[in-house]
């Protein structure tokens, strides 16, 4: 009988340890109910905010390739005006030897027109030489026959 008292205190002992564990569990059920309500919205705010980092992230990774696109271009522009601003210089050195040959054929031109001017004044004096020589002989050839004229009267 002892035994059995025993191990009805035992039970007993068994029983109340039940029910405290049992109402310890109900506790914790109901403390995990409450967390779990509580962390509902933060899961929400959580998938939110995955959501919002993902599409962040593929803005970024669009932006980067953007970004690398108009460095191509900046540098491929970069280059064109490298090769422009070599023609410019080409260009311009064209400009200046041409500028200088133009000064030359100018100069030359200058020259010949000034020997030109001075042909057709010489010109000029020899034909005025030769009209002053013309009429001078046609003179002289006048008087000749003027005097043959006469003497050829005062012979006869």
């Amino acid at each position: 009988m002892e035994k059995i008292n025993s191990q009805e205190k035992e039970l007993t002992g068994i029983r109340i340890n039940l029910v405290k564990t049992s109402n310890q569990l109900d506790i914790y059920a109901e403390r995990c109910t409450f967390l779990q309500s509580l962390s509902e919205p933060t899961n929400n705010e959580l998938h939110t905010l995955r959501d919002r980092n993902k599409q962040l992230t593929d803005n970024v990774i669009s932006f980067q390739q953007q970004l690398s696109k108009a460095e191509n271009t900046v540098y491929t522009q970069m280059q064109d005006i490298a090769k422009f601003q070599s023609i410019i210089d080409n260009l311009r050195s064209q400009i200046s030897v041409l500028e200088a040959s133009q000064q030359r054929s100018q100069h030359e031109n200058d020259e010949l027109r000034n020997e030109r001017k001075q042909q057709q004044i010489q010109i000029e004096n020899l034909l005025l030489s030769k009209r002053t020589r013309e009429e001078t002989d046609n003179a002289q050839r006048m008087e000749l026959m003027n005097e043959v004229s006469g003497n050829h009267f005062q012979i006869l």
